[in-house]
This record gives C-alpha cells, sequence and structure tokens, in this order.
C-alpha cells in the first residue's frame, strides 16, 4: 500500500463517520507524512490495532475542535473538557480504528483493536517510534477549528 492510498482511506472513513454519526461540515488539508514529535494543547485519542500487522490510529483535537465534535456525537452542548467529552473523542477513535480495520479485512487482514487512550491538556508530545510509517490528516470545521487524523503502522506494510 502507498501513503496516498492511506491516506485516501483516511479521509473516506473520516467523513463516512462524520456524515453519519456527527453531523457538521468539515475542509479536508494535505496529508502528510507523519513522524518524529508532535507537541500539541487540546485532547488525543489514541487505538492500537494488532494481528497481521500493528497500527495506531491519533485523533488529535483542538480544544475547540474537541467540544463542536463532542457536542454533536452527544446531541448536547458541552462547554469544557470533561469525562462525557474525553469519552466522545475516544469513541470517534474507535469508528474511525474500526472503519481501518473493516477495510484491511477486504484485503484478507485479520486485526484486533485495542481500547482507547485519551490525553488531554496544554502542551504534551507525542512521538511516533523509528521503524513505522505514516500519515497525518488534518480536518477544519467552521471557524477554524482543528483536527487531525493519524495512521502509523509497520514500515514494511508501505510500498513508497
Amino acid at each position: 500500500m502507498t501513503r496516498k492510498q492511506l491516506a485516501r482511506y483516511l479521509v473516506e472513513i473520516t467523513q463516512g463517520v462524520f456524515e453519519m454519526m456527527i453531523p457538521i461540515p468539515m475542509t479536508i488539508g494535505k496529508p502528510t507524512v507523519q513522524g518524529g514529535e508532535k507537541i500539541v494543547d487540546g485532547i488525543s485519542a489514541i487505538i492500537g490495532i494488532a494481528g497481521d500487522f500493528s497500527a495506531l490510529i491519533t485523533v488529535y483535537c483542538s480544544r475547540e475542535a474537541a467540544l463542536e465534535i463532542a457536542s454533536a456525537l452527544l446531541d448536547e452542548p458541552m462547554s469544557e473538557i470533561d469525562e462525557d467529552v474525553k469519552d466522545a473523542i475516544g469513541e470517534l477513535s474507535n469508528m474511525l480504528a474500526g472503519g481501518i480495520k473493516g477495510k484491511f479485512s477486504e484485503f484478507g487482514a485479520e486485526l484486533q483493536l485495542a481500547i482507547p487512550t485519551v490525553i488531554s491538556g496544554n502542551k504534551y508530545s507525542i512521538k511516533q517510534p523509528t521503524n513505522v510509517s505514516g500519515i497525518r490528516v488534518p480536518f477544519l470545521l467552521e471557524g477554524d477549528k482543528r483536527f487531525e487524523v493519524t495512521m502509523i503502522i509497520e514500515a514494511r506494510m508501505i510500498t513508497e
């Protein structure tokens, strides 16, 4: 698989989840190669994938994006990053990882999902291992509220 194909899958799956569960408009940014360390403010949900290959899906949201996504998912206004918002972003990562699992099962891959881990705060760091390859797809909600979906996967799975 190429990085371009992986990016396309991430975009398609994210759009599908938003169309079905989180009906808010979004704009897709330009996918970039994921690598190194990223320092962020906001909230991130990380979920592992294991089986025929190993991967991680990370959903990063700015505070504002997390509140808007959680409000739409829970169908009630959210104004602070609380347990409900953290659970909603964790569930978003779970839905996206489930979509990835389904996509790769079309190619015969046997995969299992881990339980999402949610991290929130100011100036926390997410560092990627060196023996993996990945892609980051940024999305913007109205008002420049940013969220990103990243998938890192064993390097042997990328053909580029």
